[in-house]
């Protein structure tokens, strides 16, 4: 949802004031893993991953210095929160790409896996590790990482159609994250 409005302030000065209120939820719906040569089979309950809702203004300011529209000063400030990309349960997904890796012994010399060299339970001696959604945790910790943007300009009109600008953008990120495997 997003709301704005504008004001006029004599001839010279306008103001626009905005503020976005935004809901974002990730989960993961309950999903069932048929068996397979080899992984074995599951249900996987529904899983919420996270929900930011967050609110952000926006501000603009623009001055007319001369009061003939040729030399004008704006600024503006902008929050912006980010939003979940369509992947962002993904990486918990217990149905998801997993990597295993055992140790394999050719018992039969022929250079290729037959059934039976290796024991698949991951509680068996052949196991090693295991890679991907299976093991990724939550934060529960995780804030919704944010932008913020500063801009103030200077316009002068140096002849129809043509003008000259001087601007300044500062930018800074807060509560920003990447995902780090805890368990490998």
């Amino acid at each position: 949802a997003y709301v704005n409005d504008r004001w006029q302030i004599g001839k010279r000065l306008t103001l626009n004031l905005g503020l976005r209120w935004s809901r974002d939820t990730a989960f993961l719906p309950e999903q069932t893993k048929e068996p397979g040569q080899f992984g074995g089979s599951g249900t996987y309950p529904k899983l919420h991953v996270d929900t930011w809702v967050g609110w952000a203004p926006r501000t603009g300011l623009a001055l007319d210095l001369t009061g003939d529209g040729k030399t004008v000063v704006k600024t503006t400030y902008g929050w912006y929160n980010d939003e979940m990309s369509d992947g962002f349960a993904a990486p918990y997904n217990k149905n998801g790409i997993a990597t295993t890796t055992y140790r394999w012994r050719d018992l039969d010399g022929n250079n290729d896996y037959t059934p039976g060299e290796v024991n698949l339970d991951q509680n068996g001696p052949d196991f090693i590790s295991v890679s991907g959604s299976a093991n990724n945790l939550i934060n529960p910790d995780l804030k919704q990482p944010r932008g913020h943007e500063i801009a103030t300009s200077f316009d002068r009109e140096l002849m129809p159609n043509m003008s000259a600008r001087l601007a300044y953008v500062y930018k800074r990120t807060a509560d920003d994250y990447s995902s780090v495997n805890v368990l490998r």
